[in-house]
């Protein structure tokens, strides 16, 4: 009958030593809790280290801009626009994103989920997503008003697929390239067979 009597008493000790144990760390908490925090602890610390990654591609290239010129930003605006990007494309994308094009950092990040609204109207969300990491340059886009957004035809799309493939040409070549296909707009401004001078040599 003591027995009976003590088995109330006894088995409410246990639950109060077990959930102190575990609230002060006596007790190892259950393994799926564990590997959930591991893995947040993990996205954390990756999300971390691409942040800082992206931070010093920026530096590296525009680490002597002056005060108050473009690309004068400081870190902690590089680190707020770079936590945009990776919220809007994943934080693997947004950080190729940002070793194509380190100058993304400068832009102004209140555009790019809008403009990528605007693009995807017109593309679709994936392909708009996969235009702007093809062609990072985008992210400066306006989604309203002139040479916005809104008012990008296929031009822009196939664009994007150029710049991609010309990426390893490296920057001046592609100047050339785009200053060649400007050319037939020059010539017919201007009146002069450019191409004509220069293939005739």
């Amino acid at each position: 009958p003591t027995f009976f009597f003590l088995y109330p008493v006894v088995n409410m000790i246990f639950i109060v030593f077990i959930i102190f144990s575990v609230a002060y760390g006596f007790v190892p908490p259950p393994l799926d809790q564990t590997i959930r925090h591991d893995r947040s602890t993990s996205k954390i610390q990756a999300a971390s280290s691409a942040e800082t990654e992206a931070c010093a591609m920026f530096e590296q290239k525009h680490g002597r801009a002056k005060p108050g010129s473009y690309f004068f930003v400081e870190e902690k605006r590089r680190k707020s626009t770079f936590q945009v990007l990776a919220k809007i494309y994943g934080t693997d994308v947004a950080l190729e994103m940002v070793r194509r094009n380190p100058s993304c950092l400068a832009y102004d990040s209140r555009n790019f989920s809008p403009s990528l609204a605007k693009f995807a109207e017109t593309f679709g969300q994936e392909e708009s997503k996969a235009m702007m990491l093809r062609n990072p340059n985008l992210l400066a886009v306006p989604p309203e008003g002139y040479q916005s957004a809104e008012k990008a035809g296929k031009e822009t799309l196939y664009l994007s697929y150029v710049v991609e493939a010309t990426r390893p040409l490296g920057p001046i070549l592609l100047f050339l390239l785009f200053s060649f296909l400007a050319t037939p707009a020059v010539e017919s401004i201007s009146g002069i067979p450019i191409r004509s001078i220069i293939f005739s040599q």
